[in-house]
């Protein structure tokens, strides 16, 4: 299995643009070039678009940027944000790995995201508002 970052991605996805144009040409015939991502079909424009979705979701119902969700710091609801990012990640693309879910948000360490997820489930499980958060980004992003 092949782990990328988001900037391998993208180059990833140029390349497949540019195969499209020449098989296309070859074959004489329109053709779609995509990768398979976990359990699902996906290419890489649509999990970068899914990852930014949910990115503007949480930093909308955190009331954050998406660039202070992006960064170290500790200040007021940001780990609690960056906990249910993960979660959410998590469940759209649940083999994701923890070092690529944590490179959507600059995290080098997985051990951070391993800590991040664990403390989402006792949040979620203490505090009611949290959890409310919760359900309603998972109806927002169309999650059963």
């Amino acid at each position: 299995m092949l782990m990328l970052n988001i900037s391998q991605m993208r180059q990833v996805n140029k390349m497949l643009e540019a195969a499209e144009k020449e098989l296309s040409k070859f074959i004489g015939k329109d053709i779609t070039l995509t990768l398979v991502y976990a359990d699902r079909r996906i290419n890489i424009d649509e999990f970068n678009s899914i990852a930014e979705h949910t990115k503007d979701l949480v930093a909308k119902e955190f009331f954050v940027t998406k660039r202070a969700l992006e960064s170290s710091s500790r200040q007021d609801e940001l780990p609690h944000a960056r906990m249910m990012y993960y979660q959410l990640m998590k469940m759209q693309f649940p083999r994701i790995t923890l070092k690529k879910l944590g490179s959507l948000l600059n995290r080098k360490d997985h051990s951070t995201i391993i800590n991040a997820l664990e403390q989402f489930e006792d949040m979620k499980l203490c505090d009611k508002g949290f959890a409310l958060r919760y359900f309603e980004l998972m109806n927002q992003l169309n999650i059963k």
